[in-house]
């Protein structure tokens, strides 16, 4: 049987302008979480849509989203930024990062098995050697592999998604601590003691070095942040190759 395909609509404006609305919220995130967009950029709409070669509105609505996840921030006449990140985001972020990875870290530790240990030392081995080749964006990736391969074990579904829901959050201040080789060979180590305290199958052990990782990244980062240059005013907003 034949179908007018002239009298069938495939999507209709509202569902293609939010398919449009997606694809910038993506695209404008990861800019964010990648630090394309560092903390104090401005966001300007009409630049972001031309980038885009979409129209304005879904990119406001994208910004109205990421406004809700805590990563951009509206100012009433002055414009739309995206969020800075303060010692007291890092404290709070980090710290519950924490104990929910001390918690998910104990759960993992019974259903891991030898094969599995192998897999987790893996990472480290992949993260070492990225470190050695001067990659500190790999080396962090591994790492962070390295967490959620643990984590998986866990069988706690709503621990995951609050570790997950963290997870953007982390991925900046993440990158902004993986600047420097120091903080990332100290990381590498601290990893190395989680998988030493799993293979043992000490779960005070386990939560003791989960914790020592995450603290000992907070105040590396916090001393970062105290050191920096603080701006005067916010970054005007530049064209960055938005991921598609």
């Amino acid at each position: 049987m034949l179908v007018n395909m002239e009298t069938k609509m495939i999507l209709d404006s509202t569902d293609i302008n939010r398919t449009r609305t997606g694809w910038a919220y993506q695209a404008i995130r990861q800019a964010i979480l990648s630090l394309k967009l560092e903390p104090g950029s401005l966001l300007l709409e009409d630049k972001l849509a031309e980038q885009l070669n979409i129209s304005k509105t879904p990119v406001r609505q994208a910004l109205q989203q990421l406004e809700g996840e805590g990563l951009v921030t509206r100012i009433p006449y002055k414009g739309t930024y995206v969020t800075q990140v303060t010692e007291q985001d890092i404290r709070e972020i980090v710290e519950l990062k924490a104990e929910l990875e001390a918690m998910a870290g104990r759960l993992a530790l019974p259903a891991l098995t030898a094969s599995d240990l192998i897999k987790a030392a893996s990472f480290l081995a992949a993260s070492d050697a990225a470190l050695l080749a001067g990659d500190l964006t790999q080396a962090s990736e591994q790492g962070k592999l390295f967490h959620r391969f643990i984590f998986e074990h866990a069988s706690n579904q709503r621990l995951l998604d609050m570790l997950n829901l963290l997870d953007g959050h982390m991925q900046r201040l993440r990158l902004m601590a993986a600047r420097t080789n120091e903080r990332m060979e100290k990381s590498n180590h601290e990893h190395h003691l989680i998988l030493d305290a799993i293979r043992r199958g000490e779960i005070d052990g386990v939560e003791a070095a989960f914790h020592q990782h995450l603290f000992s990244f907070r105040d590396d980062l916090l001393e970062q942040v105290s050191h920096a240059h603080e701006h005067s005013a916010a970054h005007p907003f530049e064209v960055v190759e938005l991921a598609r």
